[in-house]
């Protein structure tokens, strides 16, 4: 295997091994990243100018709170890495593979932005009838116009044009 030179200057060494020492990757998986056999990455680790430059950027994937992501993104890679030598070795049942083809689906599928719609202007009315009755009147999900800044309804009545 091929053993790669780290130099002072390897930022992405020093941010692969970061995440090792937080916890979001293994030391197998920085050595293969890098070309080297663990027992290199860890040979590398101990020399005390590499070790704090190290420490230095893992407590900055700390401090900014990327560690956890971190750390969830790479036990979601360690339990589907898992899962598909589970399946390919024929361990599972039909109806959990038809599972699985759902939420695989659904956690490959690019995010929804919900953002515009949750900005939307809308509003709620309810009244209180008593004797346990009430009455809710909740409005369409509302738009503003670019143009003019009026509110126009995002669903136009039939017949109307927007």
């Amino acid at each position: 295997m091929r053993c790669q030179l780290i130099t002072s200057g390897d930022e992405a060494f020093i941010e692969d091994a970061a995440r090792f020492v937080v916890g979001a990757a293994t030391i197998d998986r920085v050595g293969a990243l890098h070309g080297m056999e663990p027992e290199q990455v860890l040979a590398i680790l101990s020399e005390t100018d590499m070790a704090a430059r190290v420490e230095r950027a893992a407590a900055e994937i700390e401090r900014d709170g990327s560690a956890v992501r971190l750390r969830a993104q790479f036990l979601l890679y360690e339990a589907l890495r898992r899962l598909i030598e589970t399946v390919d070795k024929g361990e599972c049942a039909p109806s959990f593979l038809l599972r699985l083809s759902e939420v695989m689906g659904k956690l490959s599928a690019e995010p929804k932005d919900d953002r515009k719609e949750a900005n939307r202007p809308t509003f709620a009315i309810n009244i209180d009838l008593g004797w346990g009755n009430s009455v809710s009147l909740k409005s369409v999900p509302l738009t503003l116009d670019a143009a003019t800044g009026d509110l126009i309804a995002s669903t136009p009545a039939p017949g109307r044009q927007v």
